[in-house]
């Protein structure tokens, strides 16, 4: 085998490990500046030989706070007969710690807020004594200690900027703000129609919340009122809904201004009245004794005008029928007959008796003896037929012998 020739490649310097050095622990001071501690010693690969020269100085990699960062040693050279294989910069082994400077905030004011379901809080104002060079710190932001609607609840200032971490600060706790309810929208809400019932209660419905936060668990109790007891058309409904619900103490419901129902007059109970039996008479009036006792509803006071009567369900005999009442009207212009209306069917019943009628007028034709007692009978009328009451009278008889 006959190997090539005319092959090359590099060898670069390898970074020395250094024993001996060490930096020391820092505050926060804005530079990256490093002291070093010990006497340095070279660790070369495979026992070279190479000796430091010069007074080392040490740099972090950067200014911020943090633990076992990498220091960068520099200021020196390197000598021996293996110095040429071996990197001036970067040596291996150099760390140290840089602690968090103290900052001292004064003058923050808490805000108060709407809640939003969270517990971020702002800050204004603030003065910081201890803050090193252009560093950039801002306390603008916080925590409320929970995310709730409440009053002077707790509230610690939490450091932001881009130096924020480099410092640990005084004067972060110890705040209070506000945190008001959210209000909440009803919407899509109806009252219910009712009859009147002498209150005024309401029964709303289909009523929903807009403006519930993701998450949060919040129902709605519908409740309202009238704005008055009485009956009438597109009456305005005053809305007293509630909220319930884990959330619903970060809440404020917003009341529907405008729903409106209607309630109609209620039928009035009567008593106290009673239809009286007749003779048929060929109509339906029929006549009513007593008093009317009115069962109106709570308090209400009702009175009537006209003179009861009654009107039969119709003309004809019959026992025990219905006897509707007529005559009688309530008085809507005093106390509360307005919300009333009458009824015609209070439960009274009557008789219609049958009408004896009369004949008139009858002739018997004589005859001649034919061995019967048949007769001929013509010429009679009735009296007592009533109104246009049409009646046929066949008329027949005999003799007594």
């Amino acid at each position: 085998l006959t190997q090539p020739s005319s092959l090359f490649a590099d060898i670069t310097p390898a970074i020395l490990t250094v024993e001996g050095l060490s930096a020391s622990s820092k505050v926060y001071d804005g530079t990256t500046v490093a002291t070093l501690t010990g006497v340095a010693v070279a660790k070369p690969l495979g026992g070279g030989q190479v000796t430091f020269n010069g007074t080392p100085t040490g740099f972090f990699a950067d200014k911020n706070v943090g633990t076992n960062k990498y220091v960068d040693v520099t200021g020196f050279t390197l000598s021996g007969a293996d110095a040429g294989n071996y990197m001036v910069t970067g040596l291996h082994g150099v760390y140290g710690d840089i602690t968090k400077a103290h900052l001292s905030v004064t003058g923050l004011t808490a805000n108060n807020k709407v809640y939003d379901g969270t517990t971020a809080a702002t800050f204004t104002g603030g003065t910081f004594t201890g803050l090193l060079g252009s560093d950039v710190v801002t306390a603008s932001t916080g925590l409320f200690n929970n995310k709730n609607a409440g009053t002077a609840k707790s509230v610690t200032a939490v450091l932001g900027g881009a130096d924020a971490g480099n410092y640990a600060a005084m004067g972060l706790t110890g705040y209070t703000a506000d945190v008001t309810p959210l209000g909440l929208t009803v919407a899509g809400q109806v009252a219910a129609n009712k009859v009147y019932d002498a209150n005024t209660s309401a029964v709303l419905s289909n009523g929903s919340l807009q403006g519930l936060l993701a998450g949060d668990t919040v129902t709605l109790n519908q409740a309202g009122h009238f704005v008055d007891k009485n009956a009438g058309l597109n009456k305005a409904v005053v809305a007293s809904n509630s909220l319930a619900g884990a959330d619903a103490a970060n809440y404020a419901v917003n009341q529907p201004s405008y729903v409106t129902a209607n309630i109609s007059r209620a039928t009035l109970s009567l008593s106290g009245l009673t239809a009286v039996d007749k003779v048929y008479n060929a109509n339906t009036d029929a006549v009513v004794t007593g008093a009317p006792v009115a069962a109106a509803l709570g308090s209400d006071n009702v009175s009537f005008n006209g003179t009861a009567a009654g009107q039969f369900s119709d003309k004809n005999v019959g026992v025990g029928k219905t006897v509707l009442l007529t005559g009688l009207s309530l008085d809507t212009t005093t106390g509360d007959g307005a919300n009333y209306v009458m009824p015609s069917d209070i439960g009274m019943t009557a008789s219609i008796g049958q009408r004896d009628l009369t004949i008139s007028g009858t002739t018997v034709t004589t005859k001649v003896y034919d061995a019967t007692t048949s007769a001929s009978v013509s010429g009679g009328s009735l009296v007592g037929v009533q109104g246009t009451d049409v009646l046929t009278l066949s008329q027949s008889g005999s003799f007594a012998d």
